[in-house]
This record gives structure tokens, sequence and C-alpha cells, in this order.
């Protein structure tokens, strides 16, 4: 009351920054706001703010743009104002949005009078209708990372085919190395491999049984690639790399897998700041080692961090974090041609930095491209198939009747189809970018995202 009307950021994922909307005189046109309520019309959400004493009040967007004063008539004003309410009444069939205002006399005895509220044109126009936001809920947190503050990154899903129950999360940990998480979030197994930046894993890559399901780190400590293996009957995750296999990048950022359907040889994308990538063919070696030889060189062109790649279709998706997603070919030979997928623009769906990529596959070729948008802290949904049509934006909420907290500054995503329990449509897991002490990933069920969005694609069994 004594400076003015603040707009403050609500949201706990975010940081509340405040901003004025507007001041008290001399500064700007109040006497004293003293209550503020809220009114939907159409699709725009008003602020209705009540100025003590100046016979006024105003209503506000959700932009914290004021969209009109509007006086209040003299029998309310022969009082002191002390409240104001909204509502909606329905009388003769007919909606009207009313205000309800507070007032106090000089025997301290009060009235409430009824007011309907003015019609907005500028809250009804056109311009001024945002879309619903898609809202799900954080179902299981994973233990913090080993590396603290902000060292979470990328995660990576393995769905154990003896018993789905016993699949395990692999978190990128880039201030010390790779956690290994089950579905309830606990920590099995860490690796103090180093600063792990992004990790990837593909399954069926050997006959020999100790290398069936191998996964590539990018190692930002040795600038080199950290090759891994699990173990099918204990779950156990292990090195395997059989020499130190450098990247010719200054800083090594994001990584991605290819399995070749033409080949069957498997594959490895590394990312970097500079905005290079390239590509890598693993080999078992004796002993049961994997060694590497560098096949591929593609110039992004400036920062990228983020791949994906679809072993079905052959291409590779790669986030250039301040300008769009692009499609490549993701075999040895299909050079630097490439496809915008979706771009950052001026009141687009995308904000930069552009950061994880996931790919959800459902039946016939069908599914869908995920991207992270850090910079509004969601998720873009596309159509796996080209054009690669947008379908909709979520955000990753607070569960708040399990204590969880959702996600915001986001890096890493993976996404799988299989059914597991407690995520019959598949899972998501998502690092969230904000801490206090230390970052964690967050497991979200897809049917959730699915029914929110209204995606109809069945996943594939």
């Amino acid at each position: 009351p004594a400076m003015g009307l603040w707009q403050v950021i609500a949201d706990p994922e975010e940081v509340p920054v405040r901003k004025p909307v507007e001041l008290n005189k001399p500064y700007g046109q109040f006497a004293e706001p003293i209550a503020v309520t809220g009114i939907y019309q159409g699709q725009q959400r008003l602020s209705l703010l009540a100025d003590k004493d100046s016979g006024m009040y105003v209503q506000v967007t959700a932009r914290g743009e004021i969209t009109g004063h509007y006086p209040i008539d003299d029998e309310v004003m022969a009082g002191s104002l002390a409240a104001i309410a909204s509502g909606t009444l329905t009388q003769a069939g007919r909606k009207q949005d009313m205000i309800a205002l507070a007032v106090t006399g000089d025997a301290g005895d009060g009235d409430i009078y009824l007011r309907p509220l003015p019609d907005s044109a500028t809250a009804k126009g056109a311009g001024n209708s945002q879309p619903n936001d898609a809202v799900v809920h954080t179902q299981v947190i994973s233990a913090p990372v080993t590396g603290g503050m902000d060292a979470a990154d990328d995660p990576a899903i393995w769905v154990n085919p003896r018993n789905p129950a016993d699949s395990l999360v692999l978190g990128a940990d880039k201030g010390a190395g790779l956690g290994v998480y089950d579905l309830d979030g606990r920590l099995l197994q860490f690796l103090a491999d180093g600063r792990i930046n992004n990790i990837d894993l593909r399954a069926g890559f050997s006959d020999i049984g100790a290398l069936a399901h191998i996964a590539v780190g990018s190692d930002r400590t040795k600038m080199a690639l950290a090759i891994y293996a699990i173990d099918e009957a204990t779950r156990k995750v292990s090195r395997v790399d059989a020499r130190t296999i450098p990247a010719e990048f200054h800083d090594l950022y994001g990584l991605c897998m290819y399995h070749s359907q033409r080949t069957g040889d498997l594959y490895a994308f590394a990312t970097s700041a500079d905005g290079r990538m390239h590509q890598w063919r693993l080999f078992p070696i004796a002993g049961n080692k994997v060694d590497a030889e560098l096949v591929r060189r593609i110039n992004i062109g400036s920062v990228a961090e983020g791949c994906v790649v679809d072993d079905e279709t052959g291409h590779l998706y790669v986030s250039e974090e301040t300008v769009a997603v692009w499609r490549y070919g993701a075999e040895p030979g299909d050079g630097e041609t490439r496809t915008a997928v979706a771009r950052i623009e001026p009141g687009g769906v995308l904000a930069e930095d552009l950061e994880g990529l996931a790919i959800y596959k459902t039946a016939n070729g069908g599914g869908y491209l995920i991207v992270t948008s850090e910079g509004s802290d969601n998720y873009a949904v596309y159509d796996r198939k080209p054009p690669h049509a947008y379908r909709g934006s979520f955000w990753i909420r607070a569960n708040a009747e399990a204590g969880l907290d959702g996600t915001s500054q986001t890096d890493g995503i993976e996404v799988t189809p299989m059914a597991l329990p407690g995520f019959p449509l598949g899972l998501m897991v998502a690092q969230d970018g904000r801490y206090d002490e230390s970052q964690n990933f967050k497991y979200v069920s897809w049917a959730d995202i699915a029914a929110q969005l209204q995606l109809e694609d069945l996943p594939r069994r």
C-alpha cells in the first residue's frame, strides 16, 4: 500500500523476480492500492486492484499490463474502501462478471456492494488469448547427484528384458561420475569416473553376453568417450573401454548413440561447445572390451549439446542451443545436409537454450520428438514423422500431495514407450536444473503427458 503494485513470479520452480506494475503518486497513478482479486474474461486472466480513497479500480493482465481504470460510484466511496472480490453470477441464463466492494464507515460498520464488471475489449481481443498450459506432475524423484550443486545433466533408461520392474535410470553427474538409479529413484551404484556430461545406451550390441547392453558417456575430465556395459543378470554397470578414446574438442558436451538398421553397426555421436560434432563406430575386441574409430565430422555452427537418433529412420536430431533443432542423416556417409525441425523465433514455441532431445516411439513409425526448451522451463512435442508438426508443450510441476517438486532449467531428458511399474504407457525422466544443495532427476508418466496433450498414438509393444 505504501509503494504501489508489484508483479511477482509465484511458480516455485521459477526465480522469484518482481517488477512494478504501477507506483503510487507522484511516481504513478495510485493513491493507495489495498487489495487484489482475479477473474477470467474470455481466456485472459485479469487481476482487479482496488485503490483506496481514489475512487477507482484497475484491470491488470497476466503480463502486468494495465488495461483500464474504472471509477467506483459515489455510493460506495461515501465510506472507506476496504477490500475487493470478484466472481460470476448467473441470472435468467445469462452470466455476468461481478465485483464485490467492501466498505467501512465512520462508525466501524461495513457494507458490501455488488457491481457488474464492465466488458473489456482489450481483455477479450484475440491477440490476448493465451493457450491453456499442459501440466503434468512429478511421480518419482531420484536421490540427489553426488557431484552437488549444478551437476545433474542427462539421463538414459535401460529396460530390463528379464523383469521390467528391475529397469534402471543412468544419470550423468557432470561433477563426479555416473549414477545408477532404480524406478523408485534410489541410488544403486555410483561410478566416480569424472565429469560425465551426457549418457545414452543401446541394447543388443553384441552376441557376447557381457557386451549385450552398452552405454556411452561424454567424459569432460578426459575429453573422451566413457564406455560402459550393463550386466543383465546383476544390473551392475562397469567400464569396458579398451583405451582412452579422445575427442578433438576443446569442451566435450552432449552424446547420443545410433544402432544402424542398415549395417548393424553401433555408433556414438558427441557434440561440443564450439559447434562441432563427431561420430565414432564402436566395435568389440578381445577381453570383452569396446574400442572406437572416428568416422565422421559435422559442423553444427554454434554451441550444441542435446542430440538423439531414431534408429528406425536413420535420422539424427541435434539442438543448436540458440538457433534450432536440426535433422541430419545418421549414417557415416550422410554428410552435412540438414533440415530445420523447429527454430527459435520471436513469440514462438521454443526459448533458448535448446537442450535435451528424446524420441517416444509408437507403432507404424509414429510417435513424438520431445525438445527441452530451457528458456521457458517446458518441453515441446513434435510428431516423429516429417514434417514434424508441433503437438503442444507441457510443464512438469510439483506434486503437492506427494510432496515432490517439479522441474525447471532442464538440460537432459529421456523417454521410453515400454510399460513399467507405475508407468503404464512409458516413462519420461528429466533433469531438474534448480537446486538448493544438489540436483536430481524427476520421473513422469507418459500416460499423463498423452492425456494432457491429447496424444492418441499407442506405444510400441
